[in-house]
């Protein structure tokens, strides 16, 4: 296994140094200013990318390489569920090299957030899709996260009552109204009535939103 860069202190120099991809960098001056040198040398990692199927590919450059597919290749909402989840782990663990990665990196960084149980499942859930996406592509010959568990998202049991919903319809601008009402009614998702065109509507009463998902409004 390859051994993780670290900053050393060179003394003929003065200087705090890393080598990244062959090349050596000085990152700060003085014995005394080590802290200084991680913080420096976290940002430089985060600056040098690497082709994601290259030998020395980081979480984050595998990473960046998986947004840039799901942008292209997914809808706007998955795209946007991801960003968020993978750009805070690329925070987190980003430097770190692909092929070093552990199920507890993941798990530390899961530790460092207030999420609660449903964003927990999410978290590892991205995590888990970038690199079996990865593996996919043939980027990586096997996930470094492979068999790791995921947390199990609490069951919804709170129901909006009818009584709630009035009180959102009467705070509600009037545009949002009708949005509303058909979510109510209907068991679509936001984005399904969002994105609802007239050729999905059908005798003024039944939307189909795909072939095999047709919603009856309420008369």
């Amino acid at each position: 296994m390859a051994r993780t860069p670290r900053p050393w202190f060179r003394k003929q120099s003065d200087w705090w140094t890393v080598t990244l991809g062959g090349v050596q960098h000085k990152l700060v001056k003085g014995r005394g200013n080590k802290k200084a040198a991680q913080t420096k040398f976290h940002e430089l990692s985060l600056l040098i990318a690497e082709a994601p199927q290259s030998s020395g590919a980081r979480v984050a450059d595998i990473s960046e390489a998986f947004l840039l597919w799901s942008e292209r290749h997914q809808s706007s909402e998955t795209y946007r569920g991801y960003h968020f989840y993978v750009q805070s782990f690329c925070e987190a663990c980003g430097y770190v090299p692909a092929r070093d990665l552990k199920p507890y990196h993941v798990t530390q960084w899961i530790d460092s957030k207030t999420w609660g149980p449903t964003s927990q499942f999410n978290a590892v859930r991205a995590a888990l899709r970038v690199f079996n996406w990865a593996v996919k592509q043939k980027i990586l010959d096997v996930s470094p996260l492979k068999g790791m568990e995921r947390p199990r998202p609490k069951n919804r049991d709170k129901f909006l009552s009818d009584e709630d919903f009035r009180t959102l319809l009467r705070g509600a601008a009037p545009p949002f109204k009708p949005f509303l009402f058909a979510l109510r009614h209907t068991g679509a998702r936001p984005g399904e009535i969002r994105n609802l065109t007239w050729d999905q509507v059908h005798d003024d009463d039944c939307w189909v939103l795909k072939e095999s998902n047709t919603i009856w409004l309420p008369s």
